[in-house]
């Protein structure tokens, strides 16, 4: 058909952006407290939330692990909330010796 011109690519863009504007991250840097050796698991996250690396950070830096997290814009105060109330309960523990949680935006 003449005059008819399909633009299918700029759409796909124009969606692939979209998506990643609605996902954003949740840095937490800790440090382990007294208690040696205890693991835990993140369960009950937030719908869509997940955990997606944990790394070492600068040993000479006040915190020393990483974990990142990624998920929907919509639920980031609901997933903020989970990790402030987890870390809090690692932190009476002593498993956690310090903590902080950062979106990087």
């Amino acid at each position: 058909m003449q005059g008819l011109h399909v633009k299918h690519n700029q759409t796909r863009k124009r969606n692939q952006q979209k998506k990643e504007e609605s996902v954003r991250k949740l840095y937490v840097y800790y440090t382990y407290g007294s208690v040696k050796g205890k693991k835990w698991t993140y369960k009950g996250l937030p719908s869509d939330w997940s955990l997606k690396k944990k790394a070492d950070v600068n040993k000479d830096s006040k915190y020393t692990k990483l974990n990142v997290f990624s998920g929907p814009k919509k639920n980031r105060d609901a997933m903020k909330k989970y990790l402030e109330d987890a870390f809090d309960y690692l932190k009476k523990k002593n498993i956690v010796k310090y903590y902080k949680i950062d979106s990087h935006e």
